[in-house]
Parts: C-alpha cells; sequence; structure tokens
C-alpha cells in the first residue's frame, strides 16, 4: 500500500542525503539509531546500483526492522503468558490479537512507520529487569529505545521505579548505557557533526508544533479541537500560588500528566515494597506494565502535539499487560481500536466524524486507568461483572442495538440538518440589502455558502442562511434607517479546522463591536447590537497574525424592525 506520503518523502529524502553525503551536513530531526538503519539502506542500494526511489522496495527496506519487532512481541508475549500459565483459550486469542492486531499492521507496513521498535525495546527492558542474569541490561535497551525514538520517554517513571529495586545492577547500567550513547553517536562526531544532529532530533523537535493536538484523539480535541493553538487560556482564577503560565492548555496539559506520571511512581514504589515482602515477582511483572500503560496512555492524553500515532505505545504495552495478568482483554481490544482508526482518519478513510467518539474513549480509558491504579483490578473486575450482567439478560443485545442505532441516527440528523431562523415580517435577511463594497484576501464572498463553496458549517453546526468570506475582508451593506438591531452568529468554518480572526461590526464610522480571537475550536457565537439609524452595516474580519486558512462565516445575520 503507498502507506502515508509525508512521513516516506522523509525517510526518501533522508535516504539520498545519507546515501550521497554520508553523515555529515545531514538535515533530518530523527533520533540516529534510524538514521544508520536508513544509511545502510542507502549505500546498500547505491552499492547494487539500484536507483533510490520513493517505491515499494525502499518502503520494503525501511519498515523491516518493524517486521523483527513483531516477531520479538509475539516471542515475548507468548513468554509472559507461558510464565503466568494462562489457560489455553486465552493464550489462543491474545496471542491471535498480537499477530494480527491492526493497530500493528497499519503503523508499521502500511503507514510506513517504525514505533513498534522503540516501542518494542522500551518493554523489553523492562522485562529484563525481572531477570536474575540480565538486570544490568534494562537501561542500557531503554537509552536505545530513547536512541530511536524520543516519544519513549513516556515510559520513564515506570523505569525510575524499578531502578530502585535493584539500584546495584542498574548503576552498572548506567554505564553501558553511556557507552551505548557514545557508539550511538561516534559516526556524527566523526565528521564533527554530533552538536547539531542532537540539536535537530531532541531540542529543535520540542516547540515544533504549537498546537494542542495535532489530529490525536485525545482529551484536548474533545475539550478545544483539532490543531487549536497551544496558548489558549483554559483555566482562570487559580490559587496564588499556582504559576499563571499553567492557565493555559499547553502547560496545564504537562502540569497534569507530569502529576499522573509522579503519582504513578509513588504506588509503584509503595507496591513494590508492599509485594516485596510476599516475593510474588509474577503481581510485580503485571503491575509494571499496568504502570506502563497507564504513563504512555496519559502521554498521549494529556500532553500538547500529540500525533495520532503516539497512542501506540499505550497499545503494545496493554498486549504486555494483559499477557502478564492473563484476563482484562478489555485495554489491549479498545486501545488497539482506537490507534486504528486514528490512524486509519488520517491515511484517508471519511472518519473525521468519530474523532469526538474516540477522544471521549480514550479519556474513558485514562479515567478508568486512573481508577484501577489505586483500587487494583477491584474496579475493571466491577465494570467487567455490569457488562456481563448486562449482556446475559434477555433482549439484552437487541436492546443495546437500539440504543446505539438511535444516539447515531440522531447525532447524524442534529450533524447534517440544516439550521435556518422562522422569519417573520419584522425580520430580514441582511442578504437582502445591496452591497456598496466587498473585499477580501481570498476569493470572493458567498451567500448562503462558505468562500470555497460548502454549506455554512460552524462547530458541527449546518446553517442554511449566511455569508462566508476570508481574511482579511470587509462587506459594507447599504440598509434602511428604520433597522433597529442587528442578530448575527459567527465563527470559523469547519472546513479550514482552526485559524486565528477577530470579527468586527461597524455602522458607518463607528465600532459596535469587536470579538475576543476565535481560533476555530469554538461553537457558533451569537450577538444582538442595537443600530442607531446610519444607513450602512460593514462586516469586517481581521487575521490575527497569518491569514492563511481564514476561512470565515457570518451567520444568519438578520435586522431586526
Amino acid at each position: 500500500m503507498n502507506g502515508y506520503g509525508a512521513d516516506l518523502g522523509y525517510w526518501y529524502d533522508w535516504t539520498k542525503q545519507l546515501a550521497g553525503h554520508g553523515y555529515k551536513n545531514f538535515n533530518g530531526n530523527y533520533p540516529p539509531v534510524y538514521l544508520h538503519w536508513i544509511y545502510l539502506i542507502g549505500n546498500l542500494l547505491d552499492y547494487f546500483k539500484i536507483p533510490i526511489e520513493n517505491s515499494d522496495l525502499l518502503k520494503f527496506f525501511w519498515v523491516t526492522p518493524v517486521f523483527f519487532s513483531h516477531l520479538l512481541l509475539v516471542g515475548l508475549v507468548h513468554k509472559l503468558l507461558v510464565r503466568a500459565n494462562a489457560n489455553t483459550n486465552f493464550h489462543l486469542c491474545l496471542m491471535l490479537l498480537v499477530a494480527f492486531n491492526p493497530a500493528l499492521i497499519i503503523n508499521g507496513p502500511i503507514w510506513g512507520q517504525v514505533d513498534l521498535l522503540p516501542s518494542c525495546l522500551a518493554l523489553s527492558a523492562i522485562y529484563l529487569h525481572f531477570s536474575s542474569r540480565y538486570a544490568y541490561l534494562m537501561i542500557p535497551i531503554f537509552t536505545l529505545a530513547l536512541l530511536t525514538k524520543l516519544q519513549m520517554i513516556c515510559f520513564a517513571p515506570v523505569v525510575a521505579i524499578l531502578f530502585f529495586q535493584k539500584i546495584k545492577q542498574h548503576l552498572v547500567g548506567i554505564l553501558l548505557a553511556l557507552l551505548i550513547i557514545v557508539l550511538v553517536f561516534l559516526p556524527f562526531y566523526w565528521v564533527d557533526y554530533h552538536k547539531q544532529i542532537f540539536k535537530q532530533a531532541y531540542l529543535d523537535t520540542l516547540g515544533q508544533y504549537p498546537v494542542i493536538t495535532m489530529n490525536a484523539a485525545n482529551i484536548w480535541i474533545w475539550l478545544i479541537g483539532n490543531n487549536a493553538p497551544d496558548n489558549i487560556q483554559i483555566v482562570s482564577n487559580l490559587h496564588p500560588w499556582f504559576p499563571e503560565s499553567i492557565s493555559k492548555a499547553k502547560y496545564f496539559g504537562m502540569f497534569l500528566f507530569s502529576s499522573l506520571c509522579l503519582m504513578v511512581f509513588i504506588v509503584g514504589i509503595h507496591q513494590f515494597n508492599l509485594i516485596k515482602r510476599k516475593v510474588n515477582e509474577q503481581i510485580l511483572l503485571s503491575s509494571t506494565y499496568f504502570y506502563a500503560m497507564v504513563c504512555a496512555l496519559a502521554f498521549f492524553a494529556l500532553l500538547p502535539a500529540m500525533h495520532e500515532r503516539y497512542i501506540f505505545p499505550a497499545a503494545v504495552a496493554a498486549l504486555l499487560f494483559s499477557a502478564s495478568k492473563t484476563k482484562q482483554l478489555g485495554y489491549p481490544v479498545l486501545l488497539s481500536l482506537v490507534a486504528s482508526l486514528n490512524m486509519l482518519i488520517i491515511l484517508g478513510i471519511n472518519g473525521s466524524n468519530i474523532w469526538l467518539g474516540l477522544s471521549i474513549l480514550v479519556t474513558l480509558l485514562l479515567v478508568v486507568s486512573f481508577i484501577e491504579l489505586f483500587t487494583g483490578s477491584k474496579f475493571y473486575d466491577l465494570i467487567n461483572q455490569l457488562i456481563m450482567e448486562l449482556c446475559s439478560k434477555k433482549y439484552s443485545f437487541p436492546l443495546i442495538f437500539i440504543l446505539v442505532f438511535s444516539i447515531t441516527l440522531g447525532y447524524l440528523l442534529e450533524r447534517y440538518s440544516l439550521h435556518q431562523t422562522v422569519l417573520t415580517k419584522d425580520y430580514k435577511l441582511l442578504m437582502d440589502y445591496p452591497v456598496t463594497l466587498s473585499r477580501q484576501e481570498y476569493g470572493k464572498h458567498r451567500f448562503n455558502a462558505s468562500v470555497d463553496g460548502n454549506v455554512l458549517t460552524v462547530g458541527d453546526k449546518r446553517f442554511a442562511y449566511g455569508i462566508g468570506t476570508h481574511a482579511d475582508s470587509e462587506i459594507i451593506f447599504a440598509i434602511p434607517q428604520e433597522a433597529k438591531a442587528l442578530h448575527i452568529q459567527y465563527g470559523l468554518d469547519d472546513e479550514v479546522g482552526s485559524a486565528e480572526v477577530v470579527f468586527e461590526i461597524w455602522e458607518g464610522a463607528q465600532l459596535l463591536w469587536r470579538s475576543e480571537v476565535i481560533y476555530g475550536y469554538e461553537s457558533v457565537k451569537a450577538i444582538q447590537l442595537p443600530l442607531s439609524g446610519k444607513g450602512s452595516l460593514t462586516l469586517k474580519v481581521d487575521s490575527y497574525g497569518s491569514n492563511s486558512w481564514d476561512h470565515v462565516d457570518w451567520i444568519e445575520p438578520i435586522l431586526i424592525f
């Protein structure tokens, strides 16, 4: 399959760079371990005189580490199931879920990404801690995962918990980890480019996407919206000892994530010290993978600038947790479903309408796992028992089907219906009056359609009447002096997702009203303004910074007489 063009384009460009010029002056923001593999591919193709083209052959080579990682994961899950004495049916179900997991297949062979490689390294490092002979390899292998993908930092709280359980072995591991870092960066050091590659891979990427979420179905796409700026203030009237910056979405998300990680660390240290007295290493192992799943899920759900793929490590951790616990298939099934659908939306299926549902599901999974963190499996068992009892009732499945069908139909009817105000003799549409001047940066204004000719849609609501335009814009209407008031709604059209604009309404040369900055995550807003009979009305929209994608709508502008 074609895969995701942007990522494959990066691999192609980097393969040509490394094959043509080696490591010197490499221009790419990726950690070094995978770059060495790309370097090897490029030089191998060059040696055999095979053209470096963005083709299926090159994609096969790019994702080859994923194939071996998948085999490693299958082997690790099997080993955990045998270790936990899982019954045959559960063993078979989970092995099938791992071998044919849609999230694993979509992320690697289809999308063309390599997230499974660092995820397997990080989670294998956790397994090694419980080995009497190889515990010292935990930190070196985890370091290798970080050198492959920085997002593996989500497992750091779990590694910290384990570190304090076998300090001597892990101190040796730190020395080996330092050696691994030196060896991985050595080719770049050899050409005096190690500082630049570290800066590109680990520093420049931190502020690369100043949005609260980037196609990730997490809590922010539910509360704020996709691609909204991360500097939106979402918390006000904070306690005096809270820094003011935490009121912004970006820092509030960081605060929530770091707080949850601290709780995981405290609970983990307490549970390890408690269980160690009973010498039950299997419980410790399953608890550790549970902590890993919670941290990876919180990483995706709470932090800003998450991409659609960043829930992937949580799905992999859930598989290992289920294998070591020998129950609770709910987490791996649901997380695999969310990861698969979120990636498929970006790969082109018409599924943006399920973003909200996915984000609510992610939030619920985080809440359930967080409660289970403090209550053990009692809470999960209670939910499971309620579901089983519900499903055992007579006619439960038809009733559930009817309920889900009704909710879905109701949502779709509301989503695709055209809203329109019933006009009386005292209510007249502004568009019925002549336009004396119209200017805008892109296209032309349209009546009863967006600037691109689509149905006027703001905040998932569609409207029959309105004006679609583009900032910067100014539309002047000649109106009767008898008009007493203007009732109007406004917002950014859904055809563009997010931008930054300010709306203004003028009567003659007098500014009547100016909006706050509108980013696009808001639902449609309405105002009513008194008019003084000056005979002209100006609808103006200013771009707040760049005017790219500033598609805006004036909804149901009505003159009241």
